[in-house]
């Protein structure tokens, strides 16, 4: 069992040897973005809506402040990079207008964010559809990577942004829930509802900045190498009867089965390092003769690079047909990511068992997920040991019924956003879980913990 296709981009994991007879194979593809150099990643257009309702007073209006300059604004501009930032109380107001971020603006910015002061209601509704209405008139930067990030403390007492979930499809839009009294559930779904959007919950600590870590996310979209990245996945044309019975990237959107039986998987744009994982369930037909080497997948993969070139490649997964295959162990990468989705329905039975108060039933689901993972204890890889972190930290959560409904259930949202986007999340437990964190993720949260121990740390 062993990976084939191009080292940095497609990989494919799966049985390498298969019986003759009719019967179904799962298999693995992985596309990861190209490490490029420095500076050639896209320009990034970002709308950063900010909720400056009365509860935002007092520290959570300066650390709010303290993370939008250092870790938003001070990062962008290096390459064409624009920002608008939108605010919203009761109603909502462009502050600072979609601009190239040079030096000028830069101070502009900050001095904008500076004097920004709290009060009023809170119309989240008013603050997306502003920022919607940002990206929308946008012109001339379609190579451009974009995104809205919407940070909110409160529920909405103002109109309701769930009218807006069907405009959000187009946009990635992240969202960021600071604090306990946060509305959780609607920043998830507006998360879900956009095309590549992830859901993170921002703890509130008087004498710690989380919302430095959590903007830390900007790492992302600043280091994008691969635009609208779209795989294609069809039964290869010299595997005679081979049908596709269905792909799984997560939660991305899906179009097929084509006139040719084919599925194609929109991704959207990646990060450098960064990979997106597609379980496809391919049926093989039976064949008279062995085989070997037999092409009987044919992936597709198209993106544009940060230099506006269109990229276009393929990688063939092949296969041997023998008559007695033996009880070949699934490779490893399969199984790490079976056991991870089955994860995530294990968590989405305990949201709903606690959100009933049934916390004794939703911490023996917490263990029947820990007994899943023991399948592959044996696996080394980081991952497995982020799994079992983030089991750790919800049996925490469900200590109590107040502690889940302050902290638990947007854990759990933030956990879930991050494996069906397979992106990074900021999450708030104690027990790490650096499931897809990149380089310059961790460069970023790095430099988020040594401003917080000196806050005119230049980073």
């Amino acid at each position: 069992m062993a990976p084939h296709g191009d080292i940095d981009l497609a990989k494919a994991y799966h049985h390498v040897t298969v019986s003759m007879r009719e019967h179904t194979e799962k298999v693995m593809v992985k596309l990861t973005a190209p490490h490029t150099g420095k500076g050639d990643t896209a320009p990034l257009d970002i709308v950063v809506v900010l909720d400056i309702s009365g509860s935002m007073r007092g520290t959570k209006l300066e650390h709010m402040k303290h993370a939008m300059t250092r870790f938003i604004i001070e990062k962008l501009g290096i390459r064409g990079d624009r920002l608008a930032i939108i605010t919203f109380e009761s109603k909502a107001h462009k502050v600072f207008d979609l601009s190239s971020m040079l030096p000028d603006q830069v101070k502009k910015a900050v001095a904008v964010v500076e004097g920004l002061k709290a009060g009023g209601d809170t119309n989240i509704k008013a603050g997306l559809e502003a920022g919607l209405d940002v990206l929308k008139t946008r012109r001339g930067h379609s190579h451009n990577a974009s995104c809205i990030f919407l940070m909110s403390d409160g529920h909405e007492n103002v109109d309701k942004a769930r009218t807006l979930l069907d405009r959000v499809g187009e946009h990635s839009v992240v969202t960021f829930g600071f604090g306990e009294k946060s509305d959780e559930q609607l920043l998830y779904d507006i998360a879900y509802h956009s095309h590549a959007g992830t859901y993170h919950h921002v703890r509130e600590k008087e004498d710690e900045n989380q919302l430095m870590k959590a903007f830390a996310f900007l790492a992302i979209y600043r280091s994008i190498s691969m635009l609208d990245l779209k795989v294609t996945v069809s039964a290869h044309k010299e595997a005679a009867g081979a049908i596709i019975r269905g792909v799984d990237p997560c939660r991305y959107r899906v179009d097929g089965p084509h006139g040719d039986g084919s599925f194609t998987v929109h991704f959207g744009d990646l990060a450098r390092e960064e990979s997106r994982r597609i379980l496809v369930d391919v049926q093989l037909p039976q064949v008279q003769h062995e085989q070997k080497d037999k092409p009987v997948i044919h992936v597709k993969y198209e993106y544009s690079s940060p230099k506006k070139v269109k990229v276009t490649n393929t990688l063939d997964i092949k296969m041997n047909r023998v008559q007695n295959p033996g009880q070949a162990a699934m490779n490893p990468n399969v199984s790490r990511e079976l056991a991870r989705r089955a994860q995530v329905e294990h968590l989405r039975k305990v949201m709903d068992l606690a959100n009933k108060k049934n916390l004794g039933a939703a911490k023996d689901e917490v263990e029947r997920a820990r007994n899943a993972l023991n399948s592959i204890t044996h696996d080394t890889d980081d991952a497995v040991d982020s799994l079992f972190n983030e089991l750790d930290n919800i049996e925490e959560f469900l200590e109590t019924y107040d502690i889940y409904n302050k902290l638990g259930r947007s854990y759990l949202l933030a956990c879930i956003s991050s494996h069906e986007r397979q992106r990074y999340a900021e999450r708030g437990g104690a027990a790490p879980v650096d499931l897809y964190l990149t380089q310059r993720m961790n460069k970023y949260l790095d430099q988020a913990h040594k401003v917080h121990k000196n806050p005119k740390t230049k980073i």
